[in-house]
């Protein structure tokens, strides 16, 4: 997800439950402010409030950090919210992490997001923001304005099965390219073209939980507190509803390697997305 960031690829990623998901975007977004000028991210959640809490945790960070950096920031509150911070800012480079309210319907949404320019538009728990769809739509046409590249970032674990945003989300991640590490190896230009040309423009990741980390004993443990469906879903990342009460396995194995293990790194991206398929 740095890389895509850094090269102004959208990217969608599904996260399993309790595993710092937050924490790990909120990095990401600190790294852009401390580094890169003139960014404006915006920070949209399932509600203003919650936004705001969430990005207390980058404040909290902001604290660690040595005295060198801590100064170059800047925390606003919003009075009625009482300490949770609105905004982070970096006066140096003038960049800035602000949070949003979350439009309740289709028109908020258009309003909100037709006309938004921001650099970045991260969606925490994206699958359980109401109107997710129509801000996408909204957004879009000012993507591509000026010299400037914008991206969203969307970080969720899934949502409910027949919730509208989770329904939208199927469909949209549906038609992104999985990201593969080989990626790394292959040309940003050809890869960037080739990713509008086999698919939406965007990148999904998803993380065996091997790679997060956890060992078949987690995993054994999250068997005994969680269902057949739930632990396909919530663990195991598995979206097809249909196979949702499948008796789920074990997948210790770091699949990623596995693939790049196999794979000649130096076959056509587009060939090589039209085997998939």
């Amino acid at each position: 997800m740095y890389w895509n960031t850094l090269n102004g690829v959208s990217t969608w990623r599904s996260n399993i439950r309790q595993t710092c998901s937050d924490l790990s975007v909120n990095t990401i977004l600190l790294w852009r402010l401390l580094s890169t000028q003139e960014v404006d991210t915006k920070y949209v959640s399932t509600s203003k409030a919650n936004a705001n809490l969430k990005l207390e945790g980058s404040m909290n960070m902001v604290r660690l950090l040595p005295p060198a950096l801590g100064p170059l920031l800047r925390l606003n509150h919003d009075g009625c919210l009482g300490r949770h911070p609105s905004f982070i800012s970096n006066h140096l480079v003038h960049s800035k992490i602000s949070t949003m309210t979350s439009p309740r319907n289709k028109s908020g949404a258009d309003f909100a997001f037709r006309g938004n320019m921001s650099d970045i538009v991260f969606f925490h728990q994206a699958e359980h923001i109401p109107q997710l769809e129509r801000m996408i739509i909204s957004r879009a046409p000012v993507k591509s304005m000026g010299d400037k590249t914008r991206i969203n970032i969307y970080n969720s674990t899934y949502g409910k099965d027949d919730y509208p945003t989770t329904i939208f989300a199927e469909k949209f991640i549906e038609g992104m390219i999985k990201w593969k590490d080989y990626f790394y190896d292959l040309n940003f230009r050809d890869f960037y073209t080739n990713i509008h040309t086999y698919g939406n423009g965007n990148i999904y990741i998803k993380h065996d939980y091997s790679e997060l980390g956890y060992d078949e004993d987690w995993f054994n443990t999250m068997k005994k507190f969680l269902d057949h469906k739930n632990l396909n879903r919530e663990v195991l990342l598995v979206r097809s509803t249909s196979a949702g009460n499948d008796k789920p396995k074990p997948k210790f194995i770091n699949q990623h390697q596995h693939e790049l293990a196999m794979m000649n790194t130096h076959i056509r991206f587009g060939a090589e997305l039209e085997k998939e398929k």
